[in-house]
C-alpha cells in the first residue's frame, strides 16, 4: 500500500528536524513544489502543521489534542 503524501510529510518531522520548508519537503519527497504546497495546505487546514517564521512549518496543535485524548 502506498503511503499518502500527507503522511509522508508528517514523517519528515523529527526531533532532529522539527522545521521544514515546502521546497525541502518537495525535494525530499520527489514531488513538485506545487504538489507539496497543496499537501502542506491540507495539513495546516486541519491543524497538523503550523506556519512559522522564515516560510517554514512545524507540527501543529492537532498533535497536542491527540496526545490529550490518548492519556
Amino acid at each position: 500500500m502506498a503511503t499518502p503524501k500527507v503522511l509522508e510529510i508528517l514523517l519528515l518531522f523529527t526531533v532532529e528536524a522539527p522545521r521544514w520548508r515546502v521546497d525541502r519537503i518537495a525535494a525530499r519527497m520527489g514531488v513538485s513544489t506545487s504538489t507539496a504546497y497543496r499537501s502542506v495546505a491540507d495539513l495546516v487546514r486541519v491543524g497538523f502543521l503550523q506556519p512559522v517564521s522564515g516560510g517554514a512549518y512545524v507540527l501543529g496543535p492537532a498533535f497536542s489534542e491527540f496526545d490529550l485524548c490518548m492519556r
